[in-house]
């Protein structure tokens, strides 16, 4: 009986069994039936090579350029003359010893082996794909950070998730920690910002093959604290006391301000309502009035979305001048 046997292995680690069960049905019926044949290949697999070949559930093999192929074929008559092998749409070479593959993707890998008779097996065919990224991880905040001069705020009470896409192996683990000095696992969690002030959060991921993210990090500034709002005449108001209280009076061209003040993510916007007026509208330039008694109700709102208490200004313009009226007396 003559039998070739050609050894597909990963440099070290590999796992090509599972890759090609007809290749060992077929020498179990060449021993059975005991009749010379061409070559027919067994594969051999090393110890630990799940490390770097990673088997999906669809029977995919994914692998990185890191990992060598190299080929191995025996003979019990003329010995072996040589093995050949391909990559892909290249033509068939000599086989010199263990090979990478450099290029990312789907690739197909094709040997045999020739013996000094001039006998050729059949061709065996391995495909792999080869996986050199790492995923891609993005924090996710539940409502979108505000982003100013290079930080990040959010308001406290504020939720993220982790997104991590691998397009080939696919992801493996996901590590995070919030300002913690050392990382748990992360299984879809939904993480809120329970405390004001900053926060690190970090992160990394891993793919099926092996490939890691640089460990990443976000700082986000918490801001959980209310802006202020002033109520700022141009011209000071008057204040009198009467019977029923004590009233405010505006001279004539006396104009309104609104003046807010945030010392965490900035004002966003101050709204304003007049005269009991049901909805807020955007306050833009000063307020001026007409010789009528008004009111004034105002509110400032950050870029988290933290409001001001409401601040409320009642008063009288006054541009009405006193009558004077000259009377006689006699002594």
């Amino acid at each position: 009986m003559k039998r070739f046997i050609v050894l597909a292995a990963i440099l070290s680690l590999a796992g090509l069994q599972s890759a090609f069960p007809q290749a060992a049905a077929d020498d179990k019926k060449a021993s059975a039936t005991d009749q010379p044949k061409p070559a027919t290949t067994e594969q051999q697999q090393p110890a630990a090579a799940a490390e770097v070949i990673w088997k999906a559930p669809n029977g995919e093999l994914y692998a990185t350029s890191k990992v060598h192929f190299a080929l191995s074929a025996t003979d019990n008559l003329s010995e072996v003359d040589f093995i050949e092998y391909k990559q892909d749409d290249s033509q068939f070479q000599k086989y010199q010893g263990p090979f990478t593959i450099a290029d990312e993707g789907n690739h197909l890998i094709q040997y045999r082996a020739v013996d000094k008779a001039g006998n050729r097996e059949i061709d065996h065919v391995y495909n792999i794909t080869v996986d050199n990224t790492a995923p891609e991880v993005r924090v996710i905040p539940a409502t979108g950070f505000y982003v100013s001069n290079g930080k990040n705020y959010s308001a406290k009470g504020n939720s993220f998730s982790i997104r991590v896409v691998d397009n080939l192996s696919g992801v493996k683990s996901i590590q995070f920690g919030v300002n913690s000095t050392e990382m748990k696992a992360y299984n879809n969690d939904v993480v809120k910002f329970q405390e004001a002030g900053t926060q690190l959060i970090q992160f990394r991921a891993e793919d099926n093959v092996g490939n890691k993210t640089i460990e990443g990090n976000l700082l986000v500034e918490v801001d959980d604290e209310k802006p202020t709002i002033e109520i700022i005449p141009t011209i000071a108001l008057t204040q009198v006391t009467t019977a029923s209280g004590e009233k405010s009076y505006a001279k004539r061209h006396t104009g309104f301000r609104l003046k807010a003040v945030d010392n965490g993510s900035g004002i966003q916007s101050i709204m304003v309502k007049i005269d009991g007026a049901t909805e807020w509208q955007s306050y833009t330039d000063v307020l001026y009035f007409d010789s009528n008694p008004h009111t004034i109700t105002a509110k400032a709102v950050d870029f988290v979305g933290n409001q001001s208490e409401e601040k409320t200004l009642s008063f009288t313009v006054d541009d009405n001048p006193p009558t004077t009226e000259l009377k006689t007396t006699a002594e």
